[in-house]
């Protein structure tokens, strides 16, 4: 069963090599946007700490942004480490992808 899966998924990428090409797009598109989110979150959890550690009478502490922002769901912003990560490990595997879809396109044009 699984196998069918496999050789279905496999024979629908290497048919048409734009789907390849499309997905890799996507892929790193939507790894760059939530990475720029998540920069610009972590951005402003540390300034919003750095002037709320030099108010009077508070103690030093780091605010993440469920606390900043308690009606959002803030679920899907990376903020740790591991998060980033990931999202990179995602943003190289969208470049491969494309990089290889154009690579089979450039083959295929030639020699199929």
């Amino acid at each position: 069963m699984i196998d069918a899966l496999l050789e279905r998924l496999h024979h629908y990428f290497w048919s048409k090599p734009k789907r390849l090409i499309a997905l890799g797009t996507v892929l790193w598109n939507v790894a760059v946007g939530w990475l720029v989110a998540g920069l610009y979150a972590k951005v402003g959890a540390q300034a919003v700490s750095i002037v709320s550690a030099t108010a009077k009478g508070s103690e030093a502490s780091q605010a993440s942004i469920s606390q900043l922002y308690p009606s959002l769901p803030t679920w899907w912003i990376p903020e740790h480490p591991i998060s980033f990560i990931l999202l990179i490990a995602a943003f190289g595997l969208g470049v491969w992808l494309t990089i290889a879809g154009k690579k089979l396109d450039r083959f295929m044009k030639h020699y199929v």
